[in-house]
């Protein structure tokens, strides 16, 4: 029987078999290399991108991780001008560093009514149910706020504020703070500022000032005043301090009483009627020895004083008190800035009757004309 007859009906097999070509099988093999590398190649490049990435990501923040900073709660505010700047400041910093607790604006508005006491706490019960949106937008809470509390101080825009301000008895430090306040409300340059700065320091400030090296910026110029300033105070204190520590001596002076007015007149002194009795033996003329008379009124003296005429240097004494034994005697002063030694006239020394004691060695002595007084030495 032939075997191609055998099977007619039914639907030839293939004996299908790998190639038996080495040239063929040796492309193949090629070929496979060629994609397993070219796989490979791919593999390593997505693993050296997931590794960078990997690397790249930041780290998970406290913040994030639902960890707030812990803040002071912002001070009441009682619906003072001055404050409402900052009250509202405040809040807001608040609120920005805790946004797990606060991100409703319901909350938010809660929370700054529980702050409000005062005026302030009066004003937002009245408006709190009259408009519904103080309850629910926080934006509008503060600007209403701002609205009925932040006002200039004084009803003063902050141009005129700066425009007057003036240091005063305050110290540097306290008028920068003052003046730093203002400028960082106003729009003004560093020129304009600068010049408003140095016109309100006080005008020993501003002398002080001009003597040292201008300053490059604002900031400098302002460091340097409250420096200055800060000596000056010290000395100030300084020297009230060692004046305060000096000791006191006090001379209780019997009242001069309503007396007849006398003119001043230089060696001229105010004694009483008991003080213009002799004491003990005659008393000696200063000038010739003589008694019966004293110097003022000596013979031998020239009828021409030659320190000139007494009348003259009425406008040059001052009147003092001086206090010896038991008494205190009123009389002018005579106030020479050149003179080498305190002096006084002869016949006030006889007529008040103080001991005196030889100068030695002799002092030569002249008047405010360069003339001898009397024999012209002590």
């Amino acid at each position: 029987m032939d075997p191609a007859s055998s099977g007619a009906g039914s639907a030839p097999s293939e004996n299908i078999s790998p190639p038996t070509d080495p040239a063929e099988l040796r492309e193949i093999i090629v070929r496979q290399d060629s994609l397993i590398r070219a796989f490979q190649a791919q593999l390593e490049a997505l693993t050296a991108q997931l590794s960078s990435a990997t690397a790249a990501a930041p780290r998970e923040s406290p913040i994030a991780r639902g960890e707030s900073p812990r803040l002071a709660l912002p001070d009441k505010f009682d619906g003072s001008a001055d404050r409402c700047r900052g009250f509202l400041r405040q809040c807001g910093v608040f609120f920005s560093h805790q946004l797990g607790m606060y991100s409703e604006d319901g909350t938010k508005c809660a929370f700054l009514l529980s702050l409000l006491t005062g005026k302030a706490l009066e004003w937002a019960s009245a408006v709190w149910d009259a408009d519904p949106l103080i309850r629910a937008s926080y934006a509008h809470f503060e600007e209403a706020i701002r609205e009925v509390f932040e006002h200039p101080a004084g009803g003063k825009d902050i141009s005129v504020q700066l425009m007057e301000i003036r240091q005063g008895s305050e110290s540097a430090a306290d008028y920068a703070i003052r003046f730093r306040t203002l400028a960082a409300q106003s729009e003004w340059n560093n020129a304009a500022l600068w010049a408003v700065f140095r016109a309100g320091l006080n005008p020993a400030l501003q002398t002080e000032l001009a003597c040292h090296v201008e300053a490059t910026s604002l900031s400098q110029f302002v460091a340097t005043a409250i420096r200055l300033d800060n000596l000056r105070r010290q000395r100030r204190t300084g020297a009230s301090d060692m004046a305060s520590a000096r000791p006191r001596v006090r001379m209780d002076c019997p009242g001069r009483g309503d007396r007849d007015p006398e003119p001043m007149q230089l060696g001229r002194s105010r004694l009483a009627e008991e003080e213009r009795r002799p004491r003990g033996p005659p008393r000696r003329c200063y000038n010739c020895g003589s008694t019966g008379h004293l110097s003022p009124r000596c013979p031998e003296r020239a009828a021409d004083s030659q320190v000139g005429d007494r009348s003259l240097l009425t406008s040059l004494t001052i009147p003092v008190s001086l206090l010896f034994a038991d008494r205190c005697v009123h009389v002018p002063a005579l106030i020479d800035s050149g003179a080498a030694v305190n002096l006084v006239d002869g016949a006030w020394v006889e007529e008040l009757g103080i001991s005196t004691s030889p100068c030695v060695p002799s002092l030569r002595i002249t008047a405010i004309d360069s003339q001898p007084i009397g024999e012209g030495y002590l």
